[in-house]
């Protein structure tokens, strides 16, 4: 059965990467270590790669970020802006929390910018209900706090 197992994402300092997802959500880390060498570049196709690699993880709810930091990192796709729409990639992840108030606002303490406001999706797209926003991370990688609210 398929599960999922991670989200991967690029960011130019490393450090500032982890204290960031590591204070906002709680996360611990479970690895940090460079990446190279032939596996690295055979799974990349490419020659002579090397990142700085950390993953955090809160194993009790399954949540897993993969980070890696290349030398010189080049631009990729930034989702949900006007100007990125056409970009394919990956656009933006999602992470459930309890107390999305709380959640955003510690994000915005920890070097989070706000995009938007925390919005109840319509029930008649979400009868459960949801209450959402997003923000970019330190790195402007785009993320969505999702909270699950009751009928």
């Amino acid at each position: 059965m398929p599960s999922f197992d991670h989200v991967n994402i690029s960011v130019r300092d490393l450090d500032r990467a982890i204290r960031f997802y590591g204070e906002t959500f709680g996360l611990t880390l479970m690895l940090r270590q460079t990446l190279s060498g032939d596996w690295f570049d055979a799974i990349r196709g490419t020659e002579g790669a090397v990142a700085d690699c950390a993953i955090l993880v809160d194993a009790e709810h399954g949540l897993r970020i993969e980070m890696l930091c290349f030398p010189q990192p080049q631009p990729g796709p930034g989702g949900m802006d006007d100007a990125d729409m056409d970009k394919v990639g990956i656009g933006h992840f999602a992470i459930t929390v309890d107390d999305i108030d709380a959640v955003r606002e510690r994000a915005i303490r920890a070097g989070a910018t706000p995009v938007g406001a925390v919005v109840e999706v319509p029930r008649s797209i979400l009868p459960k209900g949801k209450r959402m926003c997003y923000l970019r991370d330190p790195d402007g990688i785009l993320l969505e706090l999702a909270q699950r609210i009751s009928p």
